[in-house]
């Protein structure tokens, strides 16, 4: 169409063919230290707030309707007197005690041991390993290897949502990586790894890291970064 070049669209063409290489060398290495570098602000933010949280939600607990002894909002029993608190009320994402919403009959024991509260008198426990004891009640985090069980499934049951929504935030480049890396780990990851002591999960977390900063290297390409935050997502989840 222009062989002569005189509109000058060869060398259009050249520069802008030029200029991909180039942009796209650089992006290989600074996308993915740059999109980890907002993942890490944004996880320090809701570690900060989750902080927050916890300090707010001492000062609001409420008195046993038997025994008049202080307990949380969203405990299942009363650690003193072993009453069942009937106005129990749920949990919210950051782990704090939601006033306004009631809790699930069904499913709040499970929501208070994804937060890493004990199931029975909502206290915090402070080891990352499910084979502990409540420092106040004495309730086992997970009695048995059926409360294992149960607790894997409620997870696994949130994988095929949570990879949908990466594929879903994959589609927008550079803007979709973070909120679908905080979704997934929020989601899949967080709730296995507050259960894992630091030291055996080191491996496992370098790994992970390798995989996302490889997966990262081209999620910025149109089309072909699609389908890398799933993965990467379900690379973390397995480790």
């Amino acid at each position: 169409m222009d062989a002569d070049d005189s509109l000058g669209l060869r060398k259009l063409f050249s520069w802008a063919e030029d200029a991909w290489v180039l942009l796209g060398a650089v992006l290989l290495i600074a996308f993915p230290i740059v999109m980890i570098l907002l993942t890490a602000a944004v996880f320090a933010v809701l570690y900060g707030l989750r902080k927050i949280a916890q300090q707010r939600e001492e000062g609001r607990r409420i008195p046993c309707a038997s025994c008049g002894n202080a307990i949380y909002a969203c405990a299942t029993h009363c650690p003193a007197c072993k009453s069942p608190n009937k106005k129990a009320c749920s949990v919210g994402w950051l782990g704090q005690s939601k006033l306004d919403r009631p809790a699930d009959g069904e499913h709040h024991a499970m929501h208070l041991i994804e937060a890493r509260r004990c199931s029975y008198c909502a206290t915090r426990l402070k080891k990352r390993t499910p084979h502990q004891i409540c420092g106040v009640c004495g309730r086992e985090a997970f009695s048995d290897e059926a409360a294992h069980r149960a607790y894997l499934r409620e997870v696994d049951g949130r994988l095929v949502r949570a990879l949908l929504v990466c594929l879903a935030l994959g589609i927008v480049p550079v803007i979709g990586v973070v909120p679908a890396i905080v979704f997934y780990r929020l989601q899949l990851v967080s709730p296995l790894r507050r259960y894992v002591p630091a030291g055996a999960s080191l491996v496992a977390r370098w790994l992970g890291r390798v995989a996302c900063f490889a997966l990262l290297s081209v999620q910025w390409v149109p089309i072909l970064g699609i389908a890398w935050l799933p993965i990467m997502a379900s690379i973390n989840y397995a480790l």
